[in-house]
């Protein structure tokens, strides 16, 4: 079970196989869950306590994911998510992927997605119709995930218009609409960023570039100390 759980945080860009983020979310900015401390020694509770108090969040997250998973202090799974909790709501945007992540129920875990598609983390919309991992983290979210991002594009976010027409291109809980795609494309392009997505598919390329399975964080160190990295 706990391998099993590690493995969900192993990465936003999913496992290593074809259903997978593809690379275009990563190379353009949009946040990933943080590697979980590789030295469980590293993780000092006290300081990663202030951390949160003091808002800094790469840190705090850190603890909070230690807390979780029990790595380097006793695992307390519900005051790690109400650490999580808090930070998204300080639009730290990495804490809010990270709670659709960790291996919460579904329940929560669709909350969560649906919560972090509201304040703008552009890939957590993509998450909840499968955009990125082939299976949607809840069935019937299409219209959520397309008011969310038309908001946003209109509101000149070009990840939004990216992701939105990614999801019209593959043809995620709505039928494929490559003119709507295009469309999407074009205007993210126009907005400064996945210009080369739109010269790929011009070309006669797909969405998303296949280069193979992308490297996932390292979570051994997590499931056995005595094979942590030096």
């Amino acid at each position: 079970m706990v391998v099993a759980a590690l493995a969900l945080i192993a990465a936003c860009k999913g496992p290593t196989s074809r259903k997978r983020t593809p690379p275009d979310a990563t190379a353009f900015g949009l946040p990933l869950v943080p590697a979980m401390p590789v030295d469980a020694q590293a993780v000092d509770a006290a300081p990663a306590q202030s951390a949160c108090e003091l808002h800094d969040e790469p840190k705090c997250l850190d603890y909070a994911l230690a807390l979780a998973f029990g790595t380097g202090m006793p695992a307390d799974m519900p005051a790690a998510v109400k650490l999580m909790e808090a930070s998204c709501d300080r639009l730290y945007m990495r804490s809010c992927i990270a709670l659709t992540q960790i291996g919460l129920p579904a329940a929560e875990t669709l909350k969560y997605a649906r919560h972090g598609c509201a304040i703008g983390e552009v890939s957590t919309c993509g998450m909840l119709v499968g955009l990125f991992n082939d299976q949607p983290i809840g069935a019937g979210q299409f219209a959520f995930a397309r008011d969310q991002l038309a908001k946003r594009c209109d509101a000149k976010d070009a990840d939004a218009c990216w992701a939105l027409s990614g999801i019209y291109w593959v043809g995620r809980g709505t039928p494929k609409n490559r003119a709507k795609a295009g469309q999407l494309i074009e205007r993210a392009c126009q907005l400064g960023a996945h210009c080369e997505v739109r010269d790929r598919w011009k070309k006669g390329g797909g969405f998303f570039e296949d280069l193979g399975p992308i490297p996932a964080i390292n979570i051994l160190p997590l499931v056995d100390p005595h094979k942590q990295r030096p």
